[in-house]
């Protein structure tokens, strides 16, 4: 699954994020990221007991595309 993250516009999120935002595997995600905003398809959602917060993961970088900060020493 994570090798399909890398150089598209694509996420996965954790089922924390999918219930609060009522997100499921298909959804596109529009994201502002900086100046820019995104537009993601979710690949799947992935089980996360660690944090009731919500997370999104992408490839690196793709989300340096969209960033406004050009340094890739992050």
């Amino acid at each position: 699954m994570f090798r399909q993250l890398i150089g598209t516009d694509t996420v996965i999120v954790s089922e924390p994020f999918a219930n609060k935002h009522g997100t499921r595997a298909g959804d596109i995600l529009k994201l502002n990221l900086g100046e820019k905003t995104g537009v993601f398809l979710v690949l799947d959602i992935y089980y996360d007991y660690s944090s009731e917060r919500g997370v999104i993961l992408m490839d690196r970088d793709t989300l340096f595309r969209y960033s406004p900060v050009p340094s890739r020493t992050m």
